[in-house]
């Protein structure tokens, strides 16, 4: 999967390559402290933990995570960082109050 992408975004780069402009030094400079920040907290990440899990949940995990083009571990821990930020709703829940009084279907 993950190589399927990396190809299909080489095509678009070529296709579109003349209309890509330098990067001014300012948005170099801005660039670069994003990703020594990003660098910063990835390497922040020195906390492991075990977990079991039914044969079907972690397939089913590893498929979802494939479906999105990373780890599974990537998307566990993506999971746990939405939910303790408050991020991660339940679908139905959400449903209840974008559309009150509405059945909802299931997207």
């Amino acid at each position: 999967m993950r190589k399927e992408r990396t190809k299909l975004i080489e095509k678009f780069l070529e296709k579109h390559l003349d209309e890509f402009v330098p990067a001014s030094p300012a948005e170099v400079a801005v660039t670069r402290a994003r990703v020594a920040k990003l660098k910063a907290e990835k390497a922040a990440k020195d906390a492991r933990f075990t977990t079991r899990l039914s044969q079907a949940d972690f397939e089913g995990l590893k498929q979802a995570a494939a479906r999105e083009g990373m780890g599974y571990q990537t998307l566990l821990g993506s999971i746990i960082h939405k939910y303790l930020e408050g991020n991660l709703v339940d679908i139905n829940e959400a449903r209840k109050i974008l559309r009150p009084g509405k059945k909802s279907r299931v997207i």
